[in-house]
């Protein structure tokens, strides 16, 4: 008989069991004709998609949201209710007002796009 050790791997906290929370959902809309019109490789696509991850945390995380999951360009972050109601509507609020003169300018210094115009367009909700 073969004995088994099996190491119990302790989850990751992100909020306490039984809280109310808000959940604030993010995804780039037809990200893939996007990239098809800026002609990116995969290389570069995930790397655009990096810097959409890391734009959307950054925002969260200012008004106590933590990122839950992320898959491509897109994910969502869920957000305590313990101390104020509406954290989540103000990390979106902050998304939108600088997702021009910081996402996009982001992702055209990256790609190297200097002045081209292109358009990026999202959709949030939340719960």
């Amino acid at each position: 008989m073969t004995k088994r050790i099996i190491r119990k791997i302790p989850r990751k906290k992100i909020i306490g069991r039984n809280q109310t929370v808000e959940i604030l959902q993010f995804d780039l809309v037809h990200s893939q004709q996007l990239y098809r019109n800026l002609r990116v490789n995969d290389e570069e696509k995930c790397q655009c998609q990096g810097i959409l991850k890391q734009y959307f945390r950054e925002h969260c995380s200012r008004h106590g949201g933590k990122l839950r999951h992320w898959a491509g360009d897109g994910g969502h972050a869920i957000f305590s209710i313990s101390h104020k109601v509406g954290n989540s509507i103000d990390a979106a609020k902050e998304i939108i007002a600088h997702l021009d003169d910081l996402l996009k300018a982001q992702i055209a210094d990256y790609l190297r796009l200097g002045n081209d115009p292109f358009e990026i367009e999202i959709r949030m909700s939340i719960h």
